[in-house]
């Protein structure tokens, strides 16, 4: 029997796995992709409500846009079917940070919109796992 590294192996759908948790991971990579994408573009062209957010932080000026790269290739991995599991592990790092910043700085409000992308992101990376060590189902399961 050939072993298979699950990290850069596409989630299937197999017998076992019901074809819409199949499709709920996709549009939830999706949309997870879209937000991160879109965010992280924010931050490299450093969008004014950004730049509200990080005023009175000790942290570095170039660490906006760090952030806002590690946040565009993070959705890039997670909208690529292959990569999707570094993807999401990535976001749900990120989102940890983002946590542990607005906590420190009692931003109680911005906690909320992190902790729901970590939800998301957790959500997706065990979607993902369970699809990936499932057994692929017959040919004759993906006709219908």
């Amino acid at each position: 029997m050939k072993k298979t590294n699950i990290l850069l192996t596409p989630a299937i759908r197999s017998a076992e796995t019901l074809r819409t948790r199949f499709e709920i991971n996709n549009l939830l990579c999706l949309a997870l992709g879209a937000t991160f994408f879109g965010t992280g573009i924010a931050k490299v062209v450093t969008v004014d409500f950004v730049l509200e957010t990080f005023q009175g932080s000790n942290l570095a000026p170039g660490l906006l846009g760090a952030i806002g790269l590690l946040e565009i290739l993070a959705a890039t991995l997670t909208i690529i079917p292959t990569t999707r599991l570094l993807g999401s592990g990535l976001i749900s790092l990120i989102m940890t940070g983002a946590i542990a910043y607005h906590m420190m700085r009692a931003e109680w409000m911005l906690v909320t919109i992190p902790v729901a992308a970590l939800a998301m992101a957790l959500s997706s990376l065990l979607l993902e796992l369970s699809l990936r060590k499932a057994e692929p189902a017959p040919a004759s399961t993906y006709a219908s």
